[in-house]
């Protein structure tokens, strides 16, 4: 079977869950936002295709061409990426800067305490 696209969104695309669209060409096709959960896309042509947001869950991908992590990326695992290095690096400012004020807040006792001897 195959069946060439230029453009399907997740509102027309596969209102059957159990569609079997083995061995179909989907090549440069648009499933952003596409509902394909349980859809059997074994040995499916997937090069190029645009699978933003498409929810993938349960779908058998076996064999499908032209997958790769590019494009089974959405724009909330970017983000959750970049909040996840903010959140490591701010992290790492806060606890520097307790461990450097705790030091010298040390500092300032033990020479506050060596100047009481004399």
């Amino acid at each position: 079977m195959e069946l060439r696209v230029k453009n399907i969104y997740g509102k027309i695309i596969f209102d059957s869950v159990k569609e079997n669209l083995k061995y179909i060409n989907l090549r440069n096709a648009v499933l952003e936002n596409a509902n394909l959960k349980g859809v059997n896309l074994v040995n499916a042509n997937l090069e190029n295709a645009n699978l933003e947001n498409a929810n993938l869950e349960n779908a058998n991908l076996e064999n499908a061409k032209g997958l790769s992590v590019n494009n089974l990326l959405n724009k909330t695992s970017k983000v959750s990426f970049w909040a996840l290095m903010a959140h490591i690096l701010i992290g790492g400012a806060v606890i520097g800067l307790s461990v450097y004020t705790i030091y010298n807040t040390l500092g300032i006792i033990i020479w506050l305490m060596i100047l009481s001897i004399k």
